[in-house]
């Protein structure tokens, strides 16, 4: 087979990959008068979960990624704290990220809710191995 088949051949797999890896993100929507939420549990939600949720009518979201809680240990804390606030900064529409607790997120702009879960869950699944060692070791 030749290079170039090879390639588009590679390309062909990856761009699959990540179509599976986006459907494999299933988010619920909660609608309420007062509040919207999206919510991602996954297999493990101590691990993959996060929830998008705004007061109706507010410009302001707040993010909350469960596993933030129990993540205290550097280097892991840094890396995982980077990579959550570069992945909501990086949604369309995001004007600014602030961490507003150890769990949850302050997200300010025009933007969509199930967008700022999808970008946490993928980056999430960036780290996942790291994160589920982290998770069996003792506290």
């Amino acid at each position: 087979m030749s290079l170039f088949l090879k390639l588009v051949f590679l390309t062909l797999l990856m761009n699959l990959g990540c179509a599976i890896a986006m459907e494999e993100i299933k988010i619920e929507t909660v609608k309420e008068d007062e509040f919207i939420e999206y919510i991602h549990q996954g297999e493990r939600p101590e691990i993959q979960g996060v929830i998008a949720s705004k007061e109706t009518g507010d410009e302001d979201w707040y993010v909350f990624v469960v596993i933030a809680e129990f993540i205290r240990e550097e280097p892991l804390e840094t890396k995982f704290r980077k990579l959550i606030f570069d992945a909501l900064n990086n949604v369309e529409g995001v004007k600014s990220v602030e961490e507003a607790d150890r769990e949850e997120w302050s997200v300010q702009g025009n933007v969509d809710g199930e967008e700022l879960v999808k970008a946490c869950v993928i980056a999430l699944k960036s780290i996942y191995p790291e994160l589920e060692e982290f998770m069996k070791a003792p506290q």
